[in-house]
């Protein structure tokens, strides 16, 4: 039987239906940045917070290595293909470029010669949006990293695992592709038409081909972010950082117990863990209540490095809910449960205090603002009590 808490929250944050930030969180980012709405990629402002389907999008900076994201001719390099330029891009822009395959008998490419270097060991994310047309399968490799084929139409990746496929507005898609470097080195990008035989060595029919936009590479990292443009230089995108300090914070948080809830976008992948919330003490790191994402949920009250470690099974979802407390239970001792998508909990008892002498809230990022959510967060709640197993339960089903 599903039971509800009997109070209401402290504060409410329900970034995806209100698509606006409360007053009371400060928001920056010192760079202009891209997002999806509709769909359609749009541009923010600087300082300018972006909302997604899902809610706040917050990432972290990151660079995009190609000089030059749209097709420049002296930058990019095509063979047994032609190219016809200003066409409508995934941005509203006319920046794409249609490549058509000419009757030729071979690779049918087009060549990023924007210089890469990969070191033995490293991830490479690399990320490009098609438009078939005749074409529906591609092939992308540079040499020094895994060979990635796409199938538009079946939706398929393979080698499994080593990328995906974003639908987008007007037929458009991203592919992206992530797999480990096998030396060191200089490379190049190649994006390949493939003939329905799966082949990408063929013999053209001189009408088939593709659009192509967005060419994007992150080196030493294993996913990709939101679109990054670049007109002649390498160009990063600043972190986004939203928290609610001070007075702001103090208003409502309950220092002794409080129950914390979020509703956010999940990944599953070995990268430094994710944190979508972190309430913490100024200046410190020695009382913390934290929410990562990683290969296992992390909620942490600490003094010290406690983690209480939930059902792994349960990552890689669009809508996770994630509700945890802190404070003493009914035996006086201070503890942490935390509860994944309606199951059941995994608790403890640390010793540590019963308190968190916390001063401010981090929103999709940690104490220091130094690892970053590089995901949407949909809403959050704050319990100024420690809720019970049941409502805690009922808080994320």
């Amino acid at each position: 039987m599903s039971i509800y808490p009997t109070m209401r929250p402290e504060i409410t944050l329900d970034f995806a239906n209100s698509r606006k930030l409360d007053p009371r969180i400060t928001f920056s980012r010192s760079s202009t940045a891209t997002y999806v709405e509709g769909g359609v990629i749009k541009y923010a402002d600087e300082h300018q917070a972006r909302f997604e389907e899902e809610g706040l999008l917050v990432e972290e900076a990151r660079t995009n290595n190609t000089l030059y994201s749209t097709y420049e001719a002296s930058n990019y390099e095509i063979t047994n293909v032609t190219s016809t330029t200003n066409q409508l891009a995934p941005d509203g822009t006319s920046t794409a470029v249609l490549l058509t395959e000419n009757t030729a008998t071979g690779n049918h490419q087009i060549r990023n010669k924007s210089v890469q270097t990969t070191t033995n060991g490293t991830a490479f994310t690399w990320s490009v949006f098609v438009k078939p047309n005749g074409r529906t399968k591609f092939q992308f490799f540079t040499g020094y990293t895994q060979t990635t084929v796409f199938d538009v139409t079946a939706g398929t990746v393979s080698p499994a695992g080593s990328g995906t496929i974003t639908a987008y507005t007007n037929g458009w898609y991203r592919l992206i592709s992530t797999s480990t470097a096998i030396a060191t080195g200089n490379i190049y990008q190649y994006l390949q038409l493939k003939n329905d035989s799966n082949l990408n060595n063929y013999a053209g029919d001189g009408t088939s081909g593709a659009y192509v936009w967005g060419w994007q590479s992150e080196n030493s990292v294993p996913f990709a972010t939101s679109y990054i443009p670049t007109a002649g230089s390498t160009v990063t995108r600043a972190a986004d950082i939203a928290q609610i300090t001070n007075v702001n914070f103090s208003s409502w948080y309950n220092q002794s117990e409080g129950t914390l809830a979020i509703t956010a976008k999940t990944y599953d992948n070995n990268y430094t863990p994710l944190p979508l919330a972190f309430i913490h003490q100024d200046g410190s790191n020695s009382y913390q209540f934290n929410y990562q994402s990683q290969t296992t949920y992390l909620p942490r009250v600490s003094a010290g490095n406690y983690v209480i470690t939930v059902d792994s099974s349960a990552n890689s979802r669009d809508n996770c809910k994630i509700a945890g407390v802190y404070g003493p239970n009914s035996s006086g001792d201070f503890t942490a449960a935390v509860g994944v998508n309606g199951s059941s909990f995994e608790r403890a008892s640390p010793l540590v205090p019963n308190v968190i002498a916390a001063t401010s809230l981090k929103i999709g990022s940690n104490h220091g603002n130094t690892l970053y959510a590089n995901t949407t967060i949909s809403r959050l709640s704050y319990y100024s009590r420690r809720l019970t197993d049941s409502e805690l339960q009922t808080l994320t089903l």
